[in-house]
């Protein structure tokens, strides 16, 4: 398993890393469409996502 997340970019299986990466960025992308903006769920969903980014932040730079 560490051999799949440490790919290094002369091996084939970076490359599948950085689809699934890029894939996976996709579907989280997404999933702001499924609501309609106007809704309380779009924006309760808003919330949860500038408080993960900033929560996000905290961790890495703390």
């Amino acid at each position: 398993m560490n051999h799949l997340h440490k790919a290094k970019t002369g091996e084939p299986l970076f490359f599948l890393n950085v689809f699934f990466g890029l894939s996976l960025l996709f579907f989280v992308i997404s999933t702001f469409w499924m609501f309609l903006p106007k809704t309380t769920i779009f924006k309760k969903g808003m919330y949860f996502t500038a408080a993960g980014i900033l929560l996000t932040l905290i961790m890495l730079f703390l």
